[in-house]
């Protein structure tokens, strides 16, 4: 049933023979994964460089204070209410 090509696989689902490049089968309509990819020999991605923090100039910071804001300060408007039909 093949070209005679070579670059074919099997479906995993319907075991057809598909081509080897195929993202969807032809005959059962699955969706595929890549084909795989033969494993090189490339070296692993090196470690991110070490992370050095600032030196801090002076004393730690302190938080600032927060005053509690009263209550009866807050605007207070109310809200429009449609009449009953």
């Amino acid at each position: 049933m093949g070209t005679g090509g070579g670059d074919t696989r099997l479906c995993p689902f319907c075991a057809e023979e598909i081509q080897a490049a195929a993202i969807k089968c032809k005959h059962c309509g699955e969706f595929l994964s890549p084909a795989p990819q033969p494993a090189t020999a490339a070296a692993p991605d090196p470690p991110p460089p070490a992370v050095t923090p600032l030196a801090a100039e002076g004393p730690p910071a302190q938080p600032l204070p927060v005053a509690p804001l009263p209550v009866e300060s807050l605007p207070v408007q109310p809200l429009p209410v449609a009449p009953l039909p």
